[in-house]
């Protein structure tokens, strides 16, 4: 929150005092949705494509064993009284350790998908990035900006040095 609110800020005021210097240079300032880029680019889908092939197998396994769990249970509800107590410890201990074990499953397949979504996301944001810049170089913006902030900037709007010189 107050990342956002500072970066605001200083975009303003940037903006503000230097906004004659640099539109009086005719540069070329351009705006880029990232977020929608990461979410609906082709390398996005792809990764997503990926993602789903890769962990659907182990989430068919989760889902049935979630149906054997019912199974059990209902079995146990409706013959339970007319089962021998072997019969009924013997699905009661299924149901026990099918559940530690869906248990255990979920946690592993969830921390997995989050690494491996992760490590996809980096590359999406990566290819995006790069996209940009290219995009920018190639048509010659001088500053392309996001929700978040300056993405590439060209030197001719640089007035780092100038700042620094004035600070000795």
């Amino acid at each position: 929150m107050c990342n956002k609110l500072v970066s605001k800020i200083v975009f303003t005021m940037f903006m503000f005092v230097f906004s004659h210097q640099v539109f009086a240079q005719s540069s070329r300032v351009a705006y880029v949705n990232v977020q929608k880029l990461i979410e609906k680019s082709a390398p996005a889908v792809a990764a997503n494509k990926r993602l789903k092939d890769e962990f659907s197998p182990r989430s068919k396994k989760l889902i049935a064993k979630q149906k054997r769990i019912l199974e059990i249970e209902k079995k146990i509800k409706n013959d339970g009284i007319t089962m021998s107590k072997d019969q009924l410890g013997k699905f009661t201990k299924e149901k026990r350790n099918l559940m530690r074990s869906l248990k255990r499953d979920k946690s592993e397949y969830r921390e997995d998908l989050s690494v491996r979504q992760n490590q996809e996301l980096k590359k999406v944001q990566k290819k995006v990035l790069d996209a940009i810049v290219d995009l920018a170089k190639k048509e010659k913006y001088d500053m392309v900006f996001s929700q978040v902030g300056v993405l590439y900037k060209s030197d001719a709007i640089d007035i780092t040095s100038k700042v620094i010189a004035s600070l000795k």
